[in-house]
């Protein structure tokens, strides 16, 4: 359909069903549609389905448009749109004040409380302004409280300001990918996000976030958060984050969260939670920055590799992550008597990575626990090539615990080659407690110490009490440490303060 002007209707008794698509319309472009209601009288049943359209090719504006109907098909069900497509340079497509009331549901993929799918569009913009979801949407894979999956988009920006999730989120099948906001985000450019709010609970098998479930391959783009929510409860079998749950295969991805607060609980029984991501991994050339944002979550995990803010970094290369001004006051916990704990009060595992990494002014005030390899800031610093780290007026002043391997800062540091720690006024407050290697610092250092390019510790503190029935770390890591080259011995010893 061409141009159309829809304003002032309210939309009752229309049941759409029995059809290979449903939807008020089959296709949209060009259109405006304006204070329009769609009541809970009316219904959308189809192999794909929307109540507004099917197909969005072209430039389309909505605005004070309510949807109380409920969505159900195949694969490809939106609220208001079954997909998106076609869109080139110079079209867009806006929501503004509008609102999902209607249960959306599949069985199969790409569902959301606005629009199912979002593909094969160029140099588009799509936006949502004050708009809201507040009823469940369910599917299999790719599950979004207003979009189920944007993929392969090129050169296209999406921009939600202002915007609120309230509905449960559910993504039943292996693949999860389910998200507060987006289930799905794969191959698209830009992506801003401004004080959004998720209150719904999120769950699926893998890949789930409290805003985005999967950020793959993004490559020259930015995605930035800021001066936004999550207080539902975000839980998956892995990879499970308060604003995302895995963020993977970018080249040059610039990803910045500032001024937000994740308050929910995350969960994840199989490995990978993060307060902020699950996982972040195979980046090349990717720029992260955290800046004055909270954790206050209970971040959980029954089997391991949990952090405050970062399940796990992997494989990334030729990057840098910083940290800035940034807290951590929620429990961080891994559950159970696995072997290897990897918990960290901001990251939990860093594995395989070349990297520049910064904390500047970060703060751990909350309990850390697992089996071993627990530290206030990093579970365990495993077999990355290159890590050029800096601590600066950094301060753990939550309790350690576990049983071995553990650190005011980090548990264990092993087998990392080029490796350059420089922390000034840094403090360890808090207790840390185990059987073996306890330290206020770094509980142990393993292997391949030859490659470390130096430690200096300037005006490094540790006040806190440090306990353990075995092996009690001090050495370098102790008060008033200065300048110190290379990694110490383990001191043997009983005592349970360091000094």
């Amino acid at each position: 359909m061409g141009t159309v002007t829809l304003k002032g209707l309210v939309m009752d008794n229309k049941e759409k069903s029995g059809y290979n698509n449903a939807g008020l319309f089959c296709e949209l472009q060009g259109a405006t549609v304006e204070d329009l209601v769609f009541d809970s009288s009316c219904s959308f049943s189809g192999q794909s389905a929307g109540v507004l359209a099917v197909n969005v090719t072209g430039f389309l504006t909505v605005k004070n448009v309510k949807n109380q109907a409920n969505v159900n098909g195949n694969t490809k069900v939106g609220g208001f749109i079954s997909f998106v497509s076609g869109l080139q340079q110079g079209d867009f497509l806006l929501f503004e004040n509008c609102s999902n009331e209607g249960y959306v549901t599949t069985g199969g993929w790409d569902v959301g409380g606005f629009i199912g799918l979002i593909n094969g569009n160029t140099n588009a913009i799509i936006e949502f302004v004050n708009c809201r979801n507040i009823e469940s949407i369910n599917g299999a894979v790719s599950v979004g409280g207003f979009v189920g999956a944007f993929w392969v988009n090129p050169a296209s920006m999406v921009r939600v300001n202002n915007s609120t999730n309230d509905g449960n989120v559910n993504a039943e099948g292996a693949d999860g990918r389910c998200g507060g906001l987006i289930g799905y985000y794969e191959q698209n450019y830009h992506l801003i996000i401004t004080n959004f709010v998720n209150n719904g609970n999120v769950s699926g098998a893998n890949r789930v976030g409290g805003l985005v479930g999967a950020v793959y391959t993004c490559n020259n783009a930015q995605f930035i958060i800021e001066s936004s929510l999550n207080l539902g409860t975000v839980s998956g079998t892995r990879f499970a984050g308060g604003f995302i749950g895995y963020n993977m295969d970018h080249k040059l991805l610039n990803l910045t969260i500032v001024n937000s607060t994740n308050n929910g609980t995350v969960y994840s029984s199989g490995g990978c939670s993060g307060g902020f991501a699950g996982g972040i991994s195979r980046n090349t050339q990717m720029t992260l920055n955290i800046v004055n944002s909270t954790n206050n979550g209970i971040v959980d995990n029954s089997l391991n590799t949990v952090g405050g803010f970062i399940g796990i970094f992997y494989n990334n290369h030729n990057s840098s992550f910083t940290f800035s001004a940034d807290v951590n006051h929620g429990l961080v916990q891994t559950r159970g008597n696995q072997a290897f704990g990897f918990t960290g009060g901001f990251v939990g595992y860093m594995h395989e990575n070349d990297v520049h990494l910064v904390f500047k002014e970060c703060d751990n005030t909350a309990f850390v626990t697992g089996s071993s390899r627990v530290g206030g800031f990093f579970g365990e610093v495993f077999n990355n090539m290159y890590i050029d780290m800096l601590l600066e007026r950094c301060f753990n002043s939550g309790t350690i615990n576990g049983t071995e391997r553990l650190g005011g800062f980090s548990g264990l540091f092993n087998n990392n080659q080029n490796l350059t720690i420089a922390s000034n006024g840094c403090f360890n407050n808090g207790r840390v407690s185990g059987s073996s290697y306890v330290a206020g610092f770094i509980g142990d250092v393993l292997s391949a110490s030859q490659y470390w390019a130096s430690v200096s510790l300037l005006n490094f503190q540790n006040n806190g009490t440090i306990q353990g029935t075995e092996e009690v770390q001090c050495g370098i890591f102790c008060v008033d440490c200065e300048n110190y080259q290379g990694v110490t011995t383990t001191i043997r010893t009983a005592s349970t303060r360091a000094v």
